[in-house]
């Protein structure tokens, strides 16, 4: 079964402060919290070292890809100038025909030298609190293979020291304001995320806090099993390690959720761990079994792929 990338949303945050973790540099990650479902992380050296098969480089595989269509090296030159990337996703929609569920994303990549991006461009298309947001196009199969228009990207520096891209000038421009405005959101979005602490331990994680009223197409979200008491799913690992664990936190202890998801058979057992949470331990490279428990958790965090 082979998977497809899709592009979408893309922010890229480049930072001049040292910035590995939330705890570290809370207000980037805070901002994607704010504005998206789920939130991934991963640090720079352990994409630096993954390949197509394992899932740590799925989440951030359209940036990657959006840059190598810019100039080709330069998911390498940013990758070896950074830290680490974050990546925020929503509104989950099913591709046209074959392909990976498309969303809106937003990346932000910590670096730790700047990276002159405006240099590919001529001039902007547009702004946001007086910072030029430029464009370009990329083949990213975003649609679906029967849609096979290319992705609209829109990129932005900030102070030299963030690079923001996105697929949706909106969204950019609504990130952008924030990040430069709104320096205490992080404090207040960390209070409602149980496993905020935890999270700048780790060099790969993911978040997913469920926004039940808000989905689009639940079908595309990964939400079949999901029940409306479900609140947030966690996946942590670090550098080296070839197996995650996967969190599911619950706003009841009865909740059906892990019932459901243990019922499909497609990723191993949850069991629980404590009242409202349950714990499983998940392969994160492709297993080429049917069903491969990697595309189920892909599935989870709105990374379906439609084969």
């Amino acid at each position: 079964m082979k998977s497809r990338v899709l592009p979408v949303c893309l922010v890229f945050f480049l930072s001049k402060v040292v910035c590995q973790t939330p705890a570290n540099h809370p207000t980037p990650v805070g901002t994607l919290f704010d504005q998206f479902e789920t939130v991934f992380y991963a640090k720079a050296t352990a994409l630096a070292s993954s390949n197509v098969r394992d899932f740590t480089r799925l989440p951030f595989d359209l940036a990657l890809r959006g840059l190598e269509e810019l100039s080709k090296g330069e998911s390498g030159r940013v990758l070896g100038k950074s830290y680490g990337i974050a990546v925020g996703t929503k509104d989950y929609l099913p591709p046209n025909g074959l392909g990976m569920v498309r969303s809106t994303f937003c990346y932000i990549i910590f670096l730790k030298q700047f990276e002159d991006i405006n240099q590919y461009f001529k001039q902007p298309v547009a702004s946001a609190v007086g910072v030029p947001i430029w464009q370009w196009t990329a083949s990213l199969e975003e649609f679906g293979e029967n849609e096979p228009k290319p992705s609209v990207l829109y990129v932005s520096e900030l102070e030299r020291s963030y690079l923001v891209i996105s697929n949706d000038l909106q969204q950019l421009q609504n990130v952008i304001t924030q990040l430069v405005s709104s320096q205490g959101e992080a404090a207040r979005v960390s209070k409602t995320i149980p496993d905020w602490t935890d999270l700048g331990r780790h060099t790969f994680w993911g978040y997913r806090r469920y926004r039940h009223k808000e989905q689009p197409n639940r079908g595309a979200a990964g939400m079949q099993n999901i029940t409306s008491a479900a609140q947030s799913l966690y996946l942590y690992a670090d550098e080296g390690e070839k197996a995650g664990v996967l969190r599911l936190r619950s706003s009841t202890e009865s909740d059906a959720t892990a019932d459901n998801l243990n019922a499909t058979k497609m990723l191993p057992p949850f069991k629980k761990i404590g009242a409202g949470v349950w714990q499983s331990v998940v392969p994160l490279s492709f297993q080429d079994t049917d069903p491969d428990p990697v595309f189920a958790i892909a599935w989870l965090f709105g990374f379906g792929p439609v084969v």
